[in-house]
C-alpha cells in the first residue's frame, strides 16, 4: 500500500509540475497565438529568420542563454525541492501509522532527517544560484 501511495503521489507530482512548466512561456511573451506571417523583404541570414519564426510562435527572444540555463537550474531546484518535501510528508505518514512499532519509527525519524537535511542543502544551491546568477546577468546587461 506504501508503494502504492508513494508512486500515485510521484505520478501527480511530475504531471502537475509539467503543467505548470507550460504555462509561464505562453503568458510572459504575450505573443502566444499571433499566427500572422510579417512580410520582411530579404532575410539575410539564418539568424534573423529563426528570430523572426520564435517570435511567431510566442518565444521571447530577448532573453539570454545565462538567463534561460539559469531558469532551467531553478525549475531543476525547485522540483528537488517538492521532492523532499513530499519524501518528508510519506515519512510523516509512517511515523504516524507505524502502530508503536520502533523500527519503523525510528526509520521514519531518519528518513525525516535526512529529508530535511536535503531539503536545507537544496535550498542553499537555490540561493547560491540565485545569486551568481543576478551577478552573471548584470555583467551581460552592461
Amino acid at each position: 500500500m506504501f508503494k502504492k501511495i508513494t508512486l500515485s503521489l510521484i505520478t501527480i507530482t511530475v504531471i502537475i509540475s509539467i503543467f505548470q512548466l507550460s504555462i509561464p512561456t505562453t503568458q510572459a511573451t504575450g505573443t502566444g497565438g499571433n499566427t500572422s506571417i510579417p512580410n520582411i523583404p530579404n532575410l539575410k541570414n539564418s539568424k534573423t529568420i529563426l528570430d523572426t519564426s520564435a517570435v511567431m510562435i510566442g518565444f521571447d527572444t530577448s532573453k539570454s542563454i545565462e538567463a534561460t540555463i539559469g531558469n532551467v537550474i531553478k525549475i531543476a531546484l525547485s522540483l528537488i525541492g517538492i521532492l523532499f518535501l513530499i519524501l518528508i510528508i510519506i515519512a510523516g505518514f509512517q511515523w504516524m501509522t507505524a502502530g508503536g512499532n520502533e523500527e519503523t519509527v525510528t526509520k521514519s525519524k531518519a528518513r525525516i532527517k535526512n529529508s530535511a537535511n536535503g531539503l536545507l542543502i537544496i535550498l542553499g544551491a537555490y540561493m547560491v544560484t540565485y545569486f551568481i546568477l543576478d551577478i552573471v546577468l548584470k555583467q551581460t546587461l552592461k
